[in-house]
């Protein structure tokens, strides 16, 4: 079973009533009434317990990967060679217009951005503008990894700085989902799996 730190109030009851017994046991009486002298020392003392109890108990579940806190559970990563899975960015293809049919160029390091302060770095180096209302399509990619970066169809993104010949914002025609990071409950469970199945160790992962 593992370790569960008491609260303060707990750690002062039981150590007056430990502390009174023994006095019991000495035919001395212990007076332990709120505002005691023994009564403030044992309160004292279980606020400093009462910490020291509670970073033994997180201790103790540090050192299963399933109930370890995020920091502990990287170095579990770290020792049995299990990296954490990195979240992955969104992608898109992005409608864009023009005042006239023609092949424009985009600068390096151009970006848009979303309504809600997303950005998106332009992978596309041209594109092509055609038809009666010239359009044409450029492909961009999330700044950041995660989830947060995924964007739907008919969305406007918008030109931090627009290249030359083209209208300053864009409309998403498809997109492909950005991932988050690894969470921890996965994270836990592969290398609780590394664990159980060692390589080179004759198991079944060999």
């Amino acid at each position: 079973m593992a370790f569960v730190g008491r609260t303060r109030t707990e750690i002062r009851d039981e150590l007056l009533a430990q502390w009174s017994a023994l006095y019991t046991s000495a035919g001395r009486r212990l007076l332990t009434a709120p505002g005691s002298y023994a009564y403030l020392l044992a309160s004292a003392l279980g606020v400093q317990l009462e910490g020291l109890e509670k970073q033994a108990e997180q201790t103790t579940r540090d050192i299963l990967p399933d109930q370890a806190t995020t920091d502990a559970l990287n170095r579990h990563g770290y020792v049995y060679g299990v990296e954490r899975l990195p979240g992955t960015r969104a992608t898109a293809s992005v409608t864009v217009t023009g005042p006239v049919a023609t092949t424009i160029t985009i600068p390096a390091g151009t970006q848009m951005v979303y309504s809600d302060g997303t950005v998106y770095e332009i992978t596309s180096t041209s594109v092509v503008l055609s038809g009666g209302t010239p359009t044409g399509a450029i492909n961009v990619r999330a700044a950041v990894a995660w989830t947060t970066g995924t964007r739907a169809t008919a969305d406007v993104l918008t030109f931090v700085s627009a290249p030359s010949g083209l209208n300053t914002t864009g409309t998403v025609a498809s997109a492909t989902d950005g991932t988050d990071e690894e969470d921890d409950e996965a994270y836990a469970e592969r290398i609780i799996s590394r664990m159980q199945e060692r390589p080179g160790s004759g198991n079944r992962a060999d």
